[in-house]
């Protein structure tokens, strides 16, 4: 291409019956070509950047590594080092040692600067992207990809459940702000999450050290561990999936709570009503729950004698197209709120345990393992509730039948209530109701 409008310019000169210009073209023809090639290149470069987004970061993750950017930061595992032999194995595969220091990246906000030091992490194949000391507000979801692990500042104390915990990394998303005008405020203006970008195949992912505000959750092989979370409105831990582990973790409450606006953020709230409000909120298979404490309280319905229908401590629950219980472990937590297996058609190898438990509603039992849905009884086999101490009652329920459940050696108060095919054995302190079925 570039020959033939060479070719082309030089026979316009000599077609030309202007002597001048052909002889201008053939004294400086040496630096007219040059020049044309330098418009083509250039031309030619434009060409090709076209529809290509600016680059918001700096080229610092190719300085002196192929792992990493020029500031870096620890590259040490931590899990590993806190928990020692009772870390996960799995921790050792996580890419520790690729760290991508967000203070490399340019950007207009942290949002973008994050999402730049990620796009170099995921170019490399997965990696750190390291948040140094300081505040971090995000106005959007942070969407973590395959590989990806955030990673703060921490401070001389190492445990979240100690009172001297500081973490120096804080993260800060949008705050609902209520407004009765118009249509009110949409949930969209905050509610923002942490979450995995592909969640059905994405992995080595984590968050270590951050102080989050705001923020949410987001499958296999999830851990959630000694984390302190303090929460105003809605769920303290919300995780799902298979492997699923929540452990040693304290979930704390607003007490004395009062809603003037309903789950839509758009109109007064009336009458019961639900907020989602749950310490732990779970579903999966292959799930332990264990050694978390735990408050929850309902919200007052404006200035009326009604609180919210909710107050859950650890629930899972049908919803949304359907959830099953297979071989869950709820054991030695203790909390206000109660432990509910709320309407799952499917349940399968539960062992509900040692756990201290008081119920905020002293209507509702303070253990609710129920697999009657609204629209047809379920079934449940393998189900275990033993050596609980509780402020209520229990429900063990299954309508469709089962076999291997046990009720046995718990002490509390209020009604215990069972299907037939659940057999009972030295509970004491319970109002005691003929068996239900068969």
């Amino acid at each position: 291409m570039i020959l033939a409008i060479i070719v082309s310019f030089s026979r316009l000169a000599f077609l030309l019956k202007n002597k001048l210009l052909a002889r201008f073209w053939y004294q400086q023809r040496r630096w007219l070509l040059l020049v044309i090639l330098m418009a083509i290149t250039v031309l030619g470069v434009a060409c090709l950047n076209i529809d290509q987004p600016p680059r918001l970061y700096s080229t610092a993750a190719t300085i002196g590594t192929t792992c990493g950017s020029k500031l870096g930061g620890a590259t040490d595992n931590p899990v590993a080092a806190f928990y020692g032999d009772e870390a996960p194995t799995w921790v050792d595969d996580l890419p520790w040692a690729c760290v991508f220091n967000i203070n490399d990246y340019a950007g207009r906000s942290d949002q973008m600067r994050f999402e730049a030091a990620q796009a170099a992490a995921i170019a490399a194949g997965g990696g750190v992207v390291y948040l140094p000391q300081g505040t971090y507000r995000f106005d959007e979801d942070l969407i973590l990809a395959d590989g990806i692990l955030v990673r703060g500042d921490i401070g001389s104390t190492l445990s979240a459940k100690a009172e001297t915990f500081q973490p120096l990394t804080h993260l800060e998303f949008p705050k609902y702000e209520p407004s009765f005008s118009g249509n009110g405020t949409p949930n969209q203006t905050a509610f923002k999450q942490i979450r995995s970008h592909s969640p059905d195949t994405d992995s080595n992912q984590g968050l270590v050290f951050l102080d989050i505000n705001r923020g949410g959750l987001f499958r296999h092989q999830i851990t959630i561990r000694d984390s302190w979370v303090f929460k105003t409105m809605r769920v303290g831990i919300h995780a799902a999936g298979q492997g699923l582990v929540i452990r040693n973790n304290d979930v704390h409450d607003q007490a004395e709570k009062t809603t003037w606006v309903d789950p839509t953020g758009k109109r007064q709230p009336r009458g019961a009503m639900t907020f989602e409000n749950r310490a732990i909120d779970w579903s999966g298979h292959d799930v332990r729950i264990e050694g978390n404490t735990y408050d929850v309280y309902r919200h007052r319905i404006m200035e009326s004698q009604y609180f919210s229908t909710d107050g859950e401590g650890i629930l899972t629950q049908q919803c949304c197209g359907g959830t099953s219980v297979e071989r869950v472990t709820i054991h030695n937590n203790r909390g206000r709120g109660y432990i509910g297996i709320y309407k799952v058609p499917d349940i399968n190898q539960l062992t509900i345990s040692e756990n201290q438990v008081r119920s905020p509603n002293s209507n509702f039992p303070t253990i609710y393992v129920n697999a009657d849905t609204n629209n047809a009884p379920g079934s449940m086999s393998g189900v275990t509730i033993i050596a609980n101490q509780l402020e209520g009652g229990m429900l063990a329920q299954a309508s469709g039948g089962g076999n291997n459940n046990y009720v046995n050696n718990n002490r509390g108060t209020g009604v215990l209530k069972r299907s037939c095919h659940v057999q009972i054995e030295q509970n004491t302190g319970f109002e005691i109701q003929p068996c239900q079925g068969e």
